[in-house]
């Protein structure tokens, strides 16, 4: 079954000259529109909507009338603190979103520094790279291997809310093809995210075969408060399998806009500057865990080990028991970041080293508010 897609000017079809992805998802499943809708792919001003097959005339009358209607308005979150994941701005800091209730408690949650098919913060995308047939015309590989960011098999924490901008597009002759839903195996190929070799289930010798795909870079990660909010972490928690390895040092950094801290400007001008406008620079050394050790003797609590509830359970369940290490900062010294400051706080391993073994995820817990 050969998807289609079905493209639209962002500035010109929609009334309000903006797209939200949850949005019109939500809006095209909840209509009486038969095919079933597959994803939203954004660039520039133009906006596609993939089907898993082609329109009718009537389905497809129903969807001009459902971008004419559609406002662009992001959805509330499901958590009441209105949280956006995976939203980048041009710094790629992490975007929190917060509604009229400023100063409700939120969470924002990190990748899986275990898993590089996770780091998804630091990635470039590609587009329209061609693939190879490795000789057997169902495997086809990329110029180079390359890990690609994974948003479809719950490696990441709410995968869904950033899928249509990470996820591959795989296209057979420009027919975008499926890739297998892990819950049923239905669709047309499976992918090898560490080296993202696509393997067909019918043979496609002699056909054209391209990918878009978020290639892992760094395992750099940041979250930042939105304009004129400024976000203050009240605590932190790793959640870690119990069979993971620190083989890197993990390393906090906060940081600034150097054209929003003039009064420190002769040092950074002594120390490699004078740096452009939206320079992120380090404010004060980094907290460095170089090992465990380091993170037990600072963690001022832990949990009971949270087991795994399946022996040899699906991909669904706890792969490993789990321990959780918590950071009050309330009880130590809150970290205020402000937009006006153009502030972040960056994580990453020091010198991108995986952690060994199933999970080792970070989760902030925050207390947006207005800035005075």
């Amino acid at each position: 079954m050969p998807a289609t897609k079905y493209t639209y000017s962002i500035a010109n079809d929609f009334p309000n000259a903006k797209v939200s992805g949850d949005r019109l998802t939500q809006e095209i499943r909840a209509s009486a529109v038969i095919t079933a809708f597959d994803y939203i792919g954004t660039s520039g001003d133009v906006a596609d909507l993939w089907f898993k097959d082609a329109l009718s005339s009537g389905d497809e009358a129903l969807l001009v009338g459902i971008v004419a209607a559609h406002t662009g308005d992001p959805l509330p979150s499901e958590i009441p603190s209105l949280v956006t994941f995976g939203g980048k701005s041009t710094l790629g800091r992490e975007i929190i979103e917060v509604d009229a209730r400023s100063g409700s408690k939120t969470q924002i949650l990190g990748p899986n520094f275990c898993d590089k098919r996770t780091w998804y913060a630091a990635s470039t995308r590609m587009s329209a790279q061609a693939m190879t047939d490795t000789g057997d015309g169902n495997t086809f590989a990329l110029a180079v291997d390359a890990t690609g960011v994974d948003v479809m098999h719950g490696r990441i924490v709410h995968e869904r809310r950033i899928r249509s901008t990470y996820q591959p597009v795989v296209r057979i002759n420009g027919v975008v093809a499926v890739e297998k839903d892990p819950h049923d195996n239905a669709g047309d190929y499976t992918l090898d995210y560490d080296t993202m070799r696509v393997t067909f289930e019918d043979d496609q010798s002699g056909a054209t075969v391209t990918m878009d795909y978020s290639k892992v870079g760094s395992s750099k990660w940041t979250l930042g408060p939105t304009p004129g909010k400024m976000l203050r972490l009240l605590g932190a928690e790793l959640q870690f399998s119990t069979d993971a390895s620190l083989r890197d040092t993990f390393l906090f950094q906060v940081r600034g806009d150097v054209a929003k801290y003039p009064a420190l400007a002769p040092y950074w001008n002594a120390n490699g500057g004078p740096f452009p406008a939206g320079t992120m620079l380090p404010l004060g050394a980094p907290v460095a865990y170089q090992t465990v050790l380091d993170l037990v003797c600072e963690a001022n609590l832990s949990y009971p080990v949270v087991p795994k509830l399946a022996s040899g359970g699906t991909w669904r369940d706890l792969q490993s028991d789990m321990m959780i290490f918590s950071w009050d900062y309330k009880e130590q010294a809150t970290v205020d970041l402000s937009a006006g400051l153009g502030m972040d706080v960056e994580i990453s391993l020091e010198h991108d080293v995986e952690c060994g073994g199933a999970a080792a995820v970070i989760t902030f817990y925050c207390l947006p508010e207005d800035e005075s």
